[in-house]
């Protein structure tokens, strides 16, 4: 009996570790998307002024 429990909690635990490192995994890929967005908005506003600047000259 008592192994028995045991034996389950150890399977429930791996499970939630398993879900932990999903959710984790989740969190790091949308900074990265968040991060890649900011960037290309940043190059996009640096084009623009870049083409502003241009056609100024």
């Amino acid at each position: 009996m008592f192994s028995h429990s045991g034996y389950t909690i150890s399977k429930h635990h791996h499970r939630i570790s398993k879900i932990v490192k999903r959710i984790g995994s989740f969190f790091r890929h949308e900074t990265r998307i968040k991060k890649s967005i900011l960037k290309s908005n940043q190059n996009r506003e640096s084009n623009f002024v870049k083409r502003l600047v241009n056609l100024q000259s």
